[in-house]
């Protein structure tokens, strides 16, 4: 299994201009050989500590090193993964410490128990990005995080109702990203007006925050929701669907066969 993260390029366009964005994955398998010292600064490491977690620990490095990969995909070479560190602010929101000549980077990071995953992108063009696994018992909370009006656009659909719930969920938490807030947020506050069925998956629109939208990509067990802002385009989204789904596939691969060799 690959050791560091893949990357993907990702273009956003408006109506006169063109913002580019920087996704990297790593499947979320514990690998007590990650050369930590090696990616992470002495700051980072010593944030790790911190954790008494083992998986804890795991998904902080994890997601660091998603978070720098995509950096240094977005800046482009020499920078180092060392030339990045990832602090965090007061809601717990990444916030991007580095000495390169671009200026405004920023990073969202997710993780669920199969992927972790890292967006890279400008201020200019804030993106929020979460990465769910479908959730077979999220029926047995939805009154909690749902709202009356959530339930009966998802009633009025045909199909899965464990994957459009736990889409929404991954909507609403991209945008809470987007808005870094985090779950801090009351879930009403960011209530879906309208969602449209697409072949990767599902749009969503909000009530009280129009300028946004929420993309979930789907795929066999886990989901990709990147929240942007609601004008604008993201370019090629039907090919950004196939390689996330490709990508899954692999990683479900490969897990499977180090699952067997243990």
């Amino acid at each position: 299994m690959d050791t560091l993260p893949k990357t993907f390029e990702l273009l956003f366009a408006r109506d006169t201009i063109t913002f580019r964005g920087c996704l990297a994955l790593l499947p979320a398998t514990r690998q007590s050989d990650l050369p930590v010292h090696q990616y992470l600064t002495k700051r980072e490491v010593q944030l790790m500590n911190t954790y008494m977690s083992a998986n804890r620990q795991f998904t902080y490095v994890a997601g660091r090193l998603c978070a720098k990969a995509a950096l240094r995909q977005y800046v482009g070479q020499p920078y180092g993964y060392q030339d990045f560190f990832i602090d965090k602010g007061v809601f717990d929101h990444p916030l991007v410490v580095h000495n390169t000549s671009t200026s405004n980077l920023q990073v969202s990071i997710s993780h669920c128990a199969s992927i972790v995953g890292a967006m890279a992108y400008s201020e200019h063009h804030p993106v929020g990005l979460d990465i769910e696994c479908l959730n077979p018992h999220i029926n047995q909370f939805k009154e909690e995080i749902i709202t009356i009006a959530e339930r009966r656009l998802i009633d009025a659909l045909s199909g899965n109702s464990t994957r459009y719930y736990t889409s929404l969920w991954a909507a609403k938490e991209a945008l809470s990203k987007i808005l870094r807030t985090g779950l801090m947020t009351p879930f009403s506050l960011l209530e879906v007006s309208q969602l449209i069925l697409k072949p990767w998956g599902v749009e969503f629109s909000f009530e009280n925050f129009p300028q946004y939208k929420s993309l979930v990509f789907s795929t066999e067990h886990c989901l990709f929701a990147i929240a942007l802002p609601r004008k604008t385009t993201l370019v090629g989204e039907a090919k950004l669907a196939a390689l996330l789904r490709d990508y899954y596939l692999k990683t479900t691969v490969c897990q499977l066969i180090s699952d067997v060799s243990a």
